[in-house]
């Protein structure tokens, strides 16, 4: 996949004048070439975890109710997300984390613990890599053509033999007869 997410310039205000301790932006990426379909995520940042506590529910409820178009395919509807961002020194409680990414209600959710609010290309790259997964890089083969195995020596001289393989009644016959051979010559060598 070519593209990655972007910045969108929707307007949140609804958002921020409804929760005022939060900070939040939108992206996408389009995942056709022709634009018609994407993969639609939004940011929510702030720097109070008992905000986050609090109020996600409520925030996933705006956004859905308020944010989301409703006539959105069903692939997009199924790929919606929304990225929590907590900047607050007190570490995120395990169990908040589990809550809210376990909770699948109009929206995939992801949780993440930072330092500071983080600007829109860091945001961009956290989607890219959690939701798209950029970090993985694909190794390309070296060689086109495949190269031939190595055979074993048993293997050479069962390759080898006429057997017959279109009669299965003679097939079988020629396996066994082959196999005593082999056993014999086994034999004899270790001996």
């Amino acid at each position: 996949m070519d593209s990655f997410f972007q910045n969108k310039s929707q307007n949140v205000s609804a958002l921020e004048e409804q929760f005022k301790n939060w900070h939040f932006s939108c992206f996408d990426v389009s995942i056709k070439s022709d634009g018609e379909q994407y993969i639609k995520a939004f940011c929510c940042q702030t720097n109070r975890l008992n905000s986050l506590q609090q109020e996600w529910s409520e925030i996933n409820s705006f956004i859905a109710a308020t944010l989301l178009p409703q006539s959105r395919s069903s692939f997009e509807g199924w790929n919606t997300y929304l990225l929590f961002v907590c900047t607050d020194k007190d570490k995120l409680p395990r169990s908040t984390h589990y809550e809210i990414e376990n909770n699948k209600f109009s929206m995939k959710k992801i949780v993440i613990q930072k330092q500071a609010i983080l600007k829109n290309d860091e945001v961009a790259a956290i989607l890219n890599c959690k939701i798209l997964s950029s970090e993985i890089e694909l190794i390309q083969e070296v060689s086109e053509t495949p190269e031939n195995p190595q055979l074993s020596e048993i293997t050479t001289r069962l390759l080898s033999a006429d057997i017959n393989t279109k009669n299965a009644s003679k097939a079988l016959e020629g396996r066994k007869n082959w196999l005593g051979s082999e056993l014999k010559r086994i034999g004899n060598n270790e001996n």
